[in-house]
């Protein structure tokens, strides 16, 4: 939390790699150019890997304070039980 009582908030989002184009394509989303303007994290292969996630949050910790992390809904349990740690300021 900043001294002015609002909180920053940093969000990152991922799809698997394999398959982006024909996403975009049948989707009408620009997923490729959301991943290239860095927007959208394509994790490597046909599946989102939860691992490479946990790796790339678990680094971001080390650069920012974080007072919670979270998942969203969908995700699934076993990747949940896994979320980072909060780290006090």
């Amino acid at each position: 939390m900043a001294g002015d009582g609002l909180y920053d908030a940093l969000c990152w989002f991922w799809c698997p790699e394999d398959g982006v184009h024909e996403r975009s394509q049948r989707d009408g989303v620009p997923y490729e150019d959301w991943v290239r303007d860095g927007f959208l994290i394509a994790t490597p292969g046909n599946v989102t890997d939860y691992a490479f996630v946990k790796a790339l949050i678990l680094e971001q910790a080390t650069k920012f304070r974080s007072a919670r992390s979270g998942m969203t809904a969908g995700t699934p349990r076993s990747s949940r039980s896994s979320s980072c740690r909060t780290v006090p300021r």
